[in-house]
């Protein structure tokens, strides 16, 4: 009977500990479009291109993952999103990007490369200052279907200005730290 309950016991732990898992996990996604704000339009700055770290804090980065933004053409680049596992060699996560203004507000359009779709966009605000990259993913807390481009460029120019339009798990600094 001991034996009957703490597997009863442990069964439970362990739904819920996948629950709680799966729940993280699933905060650090950013909002999912299925069309861009704009199309392809705007030349990608040149500031942009490059391997950018995120920072860890205000004095450290995180070295085992990497951003590196390379060009396509004016107006599209590819991010390679790179991370270390755990036999040292780095794992490649390839996107196109490309910018899109809405107002005075800078957005890059980051959609999925995949082989058997025609894969979803992120849309991330990006500000430059200096040597470093702030983004800040659009909230997956946005329920509204968009039927186009245009309506979803309305939606974001209305909310854009506001802080919760933006996922806090999303929100990132980069700085480009050397050659690594």
């Amino acid at each position: 009977m001991k034996i009957t309950l703490l597997h009863k016991v442990v069964v439970r732990t362990t739904k819920i500990a996948l629950v709680f898992i799966s729940m993280l996990l699933l905060q650090a996604c950013p909002y999912e479009s299925q069309f861009p704000v704009t199309e392809k339009e705007v030349m990608f700055p040149k500031e942009y291109l490059g391997t950018w770290y995120e920072k860890d804090g205000n004095y450290g980065v995180l070295d085992y993952k990497k951003y590196v933004f390379r060009e396509l053409n004016d107006t599209t680049i590819y991010l390679d999103e790179m991370e270390l596992n755990d036999n040292d060699k780095w794992e490649k996560t390839t996107y196109q990007c490309h910018i899109s203004y809405v107002g005075d507000s800078r957005f890059i359009n980051v959609k999925t490369v995949e082989k058997n779709n025609n894969g979803v966009y992120y849309i991330y605000n990006v500000e430059m200052e200096e040597d470093q990259m702030q983004i800040r993913g659009m909230t997956t807390n946005v329920t509204q279907e968009f039927e186009n481009p245009d309506s979803l460029y309305h939606y974001i120019d209305k909310y854009k200005h506001l802080d919760f339009f933006y996922s806090i798990a999303d929100t990132k600094t980069f700085t480009q730290w050397g050659e690594h």
